[in-house]
């Protein structure tokens, strides 16, 4: 299994690369999660390392993308609860 070390590294690589990227982030994230979640239920011991990293890949790629042209949800400006 991985160390926190590689953990912690895995997830600053796939979160900078989300953010710099976030177009090409969402997609590859969406396709690693897919496939992260179809291993987990057929067992394979990678499977749940991918969905998670896909799953933040897609998330960090959508905030940002939302970011960059506005569109972001925020409590402050009265976006939730409406």
């Amino acid at each position: 299994m991985w160390d926190l070390t590689t953990a912690l590294l895995a997830t600053a690589a796939v979160a900078g690369g989300a953010v710099a990227l976030p177009p090409l982030a969402r997609v590859v994230g969406g396709f690693c999660a897919v496939i992260g979640m179809l291993g987990t239920l057929r067992g394979r011991t990678w499977a749940p390392t991918v969905a998670a990293l896909g799953l933040l890949a897609w998330f960090v790629g959508h905030w940002s993308f939302a970011v960059r042209r506005g569109r972001a949800l925020s409590v402050v400006d009265g976006a939730v609860g409406d």
